[in-house]
C-alpha cells in the first residue's frame, strides 16, 4: 500500500481576470437594460448580442471557479490531477527525479511575459509559477504548480532517502 507524505488541492485564484469579467459583464447589462427600457427602439439584435455575451462571460466565470489542482506525493510517485472543463493526471515516479528545485515568484509576476511557461518544460499549474521545478534522468522538465511548495519538496527529499 503507498503511503501519502503529501496532499494539497488548490483552487483558481485568478482573482483579477475574474473582476475584469465582472466588469465586462456589468457594462453589458447596463447597455442591455439601456437598450430594453429606456431607448427601446434600437431593436432587438443588440439586446439578444449583449444577453449572449453576458451568459458566455457567466458560464466563462462558472467554469474557473470549478477549476482545481490536486497532488499528491506518495513513496512511490508524484500525482498531479487538474480538473477543469477537462481532466488530465500526471504521473512521475520518484526513481525518476534528477533534480527538484522551489521556485517562488511574486505575486505580481504570477503572469508575467515568459514567466508563465518555459519552452522546454511541461507545465501543471491553474495558479501561476510557485511550485516545484522537477528535471527527470531523461532530461524532461516539468513544473508543478504549488501553494506549498516548500512542504512537497520537503516530502518528495523524505521519500528519496527511504
Amino acid at each position: 500500500m503507498k503511503k501519502k507524505l503529501f496532499k494539497e488541492k488548490q483552487q483558481y485564484q485568478g482573482k483579477d481576470l475574474i473582476a475584469a469579467i465582472i466588469l465586462i459583464m456589468l457594462i453589458l447589462a447596463y447597455q442591455l437594460i439601456n437598450n430594453v427600457f429606456i431607448t427601446p427602439q434600437q431593436g432587438w439584435l443588440n439586446s439578444a448580442l449583449c444577453l449572449g455575451v453576458i451568459i458566455g462571460l457567466g458560464w466563462w466565470i462558472n467554469a474557473l471557479f470549478q477549476r482545481e489542482q490536486k497532488n499528491v506525493v506518495t513513496d512511490k510517485k508524484i500525482i498531479c490531477k487538474i480538473d477543469s472543463w477537462y481532466q488530465d493526471k500526471k504521473k512521475i515516479a520518484l526513481e525518476d527525479i534528477k533534480s527538484c528545485a522551489v521556485v517562488q515568484t511574486p505575486v505580481i509576476a504570477q503572469w508575467h511575459g515568459m514567466n508563465i511557461e518555459l519552452p522546454s518544460e511541461e507545465m501543471w499549474s491553474i495558479n501561476g509559477r510557485n511550485g516545484l521545478a522537477i528535471e527527470t534522468k531523461d532530461g524532461e522538465q516539468i513544473f508543478i504548480g504549488s501553494s506549498r511548495a516548500k512542504e512537497m519538496a520537503q516530502a518528495i527529499k523524505q521519500a528519496l532517502q527511504v
